[in-house]
């Protein structure tokens, strides 16, 4: 054992075999990679200021038509987001776009949300007072709040009791995705809209993925958008940390949920991130016909973080408007 200096923890030299064992989820719908493993941990950062210069190593390790590929897609880019995290997604969008403004003479404007969606007031709370050109133009409560009051009764109607059994369970649950697939194919103006936070005086529900309805519409999405969501799906029941429920836990009706929404939304390019148990093969079926499916699973500490902590992230991209991912 060595300490890492910076953080003063301890810090592995070896990875056990093991310990990157995993289970294989195969689906004929969606792709597995697997990553090579290294021999040795990495050495994580010394400080927080370090770390958050991520996007300036990344950047120096393209060439220039991999670095003119980035710019056009940001240039392009309309992300939406649901759940992920305290500005996970607009972070990561911010530190791109501050790397790359280093390096050109007309700078890219603010990468601003689309929509964005949480379930915790904390979270919500941040969103809001994100200020100025960074704050998303939509912001909604979780996705299972924006469905219309009638499909939510019916929802919390079969929501599995205590005593159930996993047949009970598992047929419930079901019920439940028949309902949401008949509300995304029948009812596309409620599915396609949802109360804002941002005009909650005039009670209005605002498009979720238009780029037609904003006095301050972004310049760079006005021709050709390549729009984006990223879903950070709960993680419980698929997580050797918390409850094993897999399919049948209580998070599986917020699987249920954002599976319907994207597929119904049909974005570009899907990215989402979930625990070392889960695999996107749902998601990927519902938007096989349009839509082809690669994910990994990513061991926290190869990257040099602290924690021991697998997670599975997966990217999903329409195949007649994304040549590659």
């Amino acid at each position: 054992m060595v300490k890492k200096q910076g953080f003063n923890r301890p810090l592995k030299t070896k990875i056990d075999d093991d310990e990157l064992t995993l289970p294989t989820q195969s689906s004929e719908f969606a792709t597995r990679l697997i990553l090579k493993q290294p021999t040795h941990w990495k050495e994580g950062f010394n400080n927080y200021a370090d770390r958050f210069g991520w996007s300036d190593w990344c950047w120096d390790q393209l060439d220039g038509t991999r670095k003119d590929r980035v710019v056009r897609n940001l240039e392009h880019l309309v992300p939406g987001s649901h759940a992920t995290g305290f500005l996970g997604q607009e972070v990561i969008l911010f530190h791109m776009q501050e790397t790359i403004n280093k390096h050109r003479q007309v700078p890219l404007p603010p990468i601003k949300s689309r929509h964005t969606s949480e379930v915790t007031d904390s979270r919500l709370q941040v969103l809001m007072n994100v200020v100025g050109d960074w704050r998303p133009h939509r912001i909604h409560y979780d996705v299972k709040s924006r469905l219309p009051d009638d499909v939510q009764k019916e929802l919390e109607k079969l929501m599995p009791g205590k005593n159930d059994s996993d047949e009970e369970r598992a047929a419930k649950f079901k019920s439940m995705e028949m309902i949401l697939d008949d509300f995304y194919e029948n009812r596309s103006q409620d599915a396609d809209s949802a109360p804002c936070l941002l005009h909650v005086s005039q009670q209005e529900r605002c498009k979720l993925w238009s780029v037609e309805d904003d006095e301050d519409e972004d310049a760079h999405v006005t021709k050709m958008p390549l729009d984006l969501l990223g879903i950070g799906m709960p993680c419980d029941d698929v997580t050797r940390m918390g409850a094993k429920k897999g399919k049948l836990g209580k998070t599986r009706l917020s699987h249920l949920c954002f599976n319907a929404d994207a597929a119904n939304q049909k974005p570009a390019v899907v990215v989402t991130e979930c625990g070392e148990d889960w695999a996107p093969d749902e998601l990927a079926q519902k938007m096989h016909d349009t839509h082809d499916c690669e994910y990994f699973r990513l061991e926290s500490k190869i990257a040099g973080d602290s924690y021991h902590r697998v997670r599975t992230v997966a990217h999903l991209w329409d195949r007649d408007k994304v040549i590659s991912f």
